[in-house]
């Protein structure tokens, strides 16, 4: 697969994620990835195995921020692998790590490099996530 199709392909990962539609998401995930995708996070989440497990998580994000989206400030490609930056912000409406929904509009930002596989499949990503900035956002932090 060529760089563009592979920037392509993030580019519709993040407009599943900012569906409305949980059902749209997870066929988004099913279509872009391999079965055993990969997530190496950060210290909040480090290491996720399988596009399933991922999958099972997006119920919950989407209850606690349901109008969650995600919006790419910065996209680029070199081989095999896509760098994006996304801005996230959405209202925090139902419990998400621990603290109660605030009814607050919440924004933070996450970087990541997504490997893809010769058939243009995601195969592995590596994410660094603004937690700090969510945890404070969401008062579970106080700096």
């Amino acid at each position: 697969m060529t760089t563009a199709a592979n920037m392509d392909a993030m580019r519709r990962l993040f407009e599943g994620f900012s569906s409305p539609d949980v059902d749209f998401l997870r066929r988004t995930v099913d279509e872009l990835m391999v079965p055993e995708f990969i997530t190496h996070g950060d210290a909040l989440f480090p290491l996720v195995h399988g596009r399933e497990a991922l999958k099972q998580a997006i119920p919950a994000f989407k209850a606690a921020f349901p109008d969650a989206t995600a919006t790419i400030q910065q996209i680029f490609a070199e081989g095999n692998k896509v760098m994006v930056r996304v801005e996230t912000s959405g209202t925090h409406e139902n419990e998400w790590m621990g603290a109660p929904g605030s009814h607050k509009k919440m924004t933070w930002t996450a970087t990541s490099i997504t490997r893809f596989n010769d058939d243009g499949k995601m195969a592995e990503r590596w994410v660094i996530e603004d937690e700090v900035g969510l945890l404070t956002q969401l008062g579970v932090l106080s700096l």
